[in-house]
């Protein structure tokens, strides 16, 4: 609300309304200059707030333009990150022996076939009770629709980071073209094998 000081009108609000003259004797132009007034002070003021945010936006876009600039020329690349390791005992999968061929698999819903190698310091797999020793492998291979995946599982020392001195298994995943994706005593596998009958190995008819 904005009082006249040239008429003693209010403009805006609750205006009142004078026919003829104005309560200060004046003719009812005093009206009309007075409500010009006040527009033409709207109008100066919407231009310099204009003027303002015009002053700030190229104030951002210079802010921008530098941060910009700064990305370009400065910032290091991005180096792509490496692929997954290579599984250690990629070159004697092949001549590891089948023990267990296209029976289902407990490790995924559905029970995809799965086949199951071993090397020579596993020949017991398979014997009830049976205790397998240190350099022990045993490989799960499943066919899957999205493709390969194997479990590994191989009896070392070092496995277990609690005690570097102790020979325990240590579980791999590895995918189609051999790259392990996780490896080490994987907690969903070590607590599910902690269940089997004899050192963490399941027998038949399959693992």
């Amino acid at each position: 609300m904005h009082l006249c000081a040239s008429s003693g009108l209010e403009v805006g609000g609750s205006t009142r309304r004078w026919a003829g003259r104005t309560p200060l004797g004046r003719p009812q132009s005093a009206r009309v200059a007075c409500s010009a007034l006040h527009l033409w002070r709207t109008a100066c003021s919407f231009v310099a707030m204009a003027v303002c945010l015009a002053a700030a936006g190229c104030g951002v876009e210079e802010r921008r333009a530098r941060r910009g600039s700064f990305i370009d020329e400065e910032a290091p690349a991005r180096k792509p990150s490496a692929p997954p390791p290579k599984w250690r005992h990629t070159e004697a999968f092949a001549s590891l022996t089948v023990v267990r061929d296209h029976q289902k698999s407990s490790h995924f819903i559905g029970g995809p076939d799965v086949e199951i190698r071993i090397n020579d310091r596993a020949s017991a797999y398979g014997r009830r009770g049976a205790e397998l020793g240190e350099g022990a492998l045993i490989v799960a291979t499943h066919q899957l629709p999205e493709g390969v995946v194997r479990f590994a599982m191989d009896k070392r020392v070092g496995a277990d980071p609690r005690d570097s001195t102790a020979i325990a298994w240590e579980y791999a995943v590895i995918d189609a073209s051999s790259h392990v994706l996780e490896q080490g005593r994987i907690a969903t596998c070590v607590r599910c094998h902690e269940e089997a009958p004899a050192g963490e190995v399941f027998g038949p008819p399959g693992l």
